[in-house]
């Protein structure tokens, strides 16, 4: 249990030092670092963070504003200064982003007993605060001169946690990749992006 927590820990400490931009450091004399001292260390790195912390687990894991994070990303993807992607990296309309806050359908289900197809409306809608957890991509680069690490986050994975009719944990559900840094995906329709 403790290694778990541990494991969390560590992922949210790295989202949250990766979320800087990664400039060029000047010496003292004004020049940049070579790129033996700045080297790439990880290119594409995938990690995950859950984003919910319970209150009891705050004091030694952490805070993380979750809401901030996703109201923000929603704010961006409506005012269109941010472009959601598929897991293929294809783009996504705004329409279908409203859609997977919330959708109205009519369905027909079958009466077992009777064979008649009976007209169901079906209200699915999703709660930001259901998003607690995010797939990230990062570039990871090494500074030896002071031995420090600096993440650059390349994409983050909005996930949701998804259930069995019996409530069963399934596992999660991607609903779309947003992209940091003006950064876009190098091929769209290439899930290895």
């Amino acid at each position: 249990m403790k290694s778990t927590y541990l494991v969390l820990v560590a992922s949210i400490a790295l989202f949250v030092c990766s979320c800087s931009n990664i400039e060029s450091e000047q010496n003292s004399e004004g020049n940049t670092q070579s790129a033996e001292e700045h080297m790439l260390l990880a290119k594409n790195f995938r990690s995950e963070a859950e984003i919910i912390v319970e209150p009891q687990d705050e004091e030694w894991i952490g805070k993380f504003d979750n809401m901030a994070l996703v109201n923000d990303i929603f704010k961006r993807i409506y005012d269109s200064t941010l472009t959601p992607y598929d897991l293929l990296n294809n783009k996504l309309p705004i329409a279908e982003i409203k859609l997977i806050e919330y959708s109205l359908d009519t369905i027909y289900i079958e009466d077992f007993e009777s064979g008649d197809l009976n007209e169901t409306v079906v209200e699915e809608s999703l709660e930001r605060d259901e998003i607690t957890k995010i797939f990230l991509r990062e570039d990871w680069y090494y500074d030896k001169q002071n031995f420090n690490i600096e993440k650059e986050v390349v994409s983050i994975t909005l996930t949701i946690k998804k259930f069995d009719l019996q409530g069963n944990f399934l596992g999660y559900q991607a609903l779309f990749v947003v992209y940091m840094n003006g950064k876009e995906p190098e091929n769209s329709g290439n899930p290895e992006n």
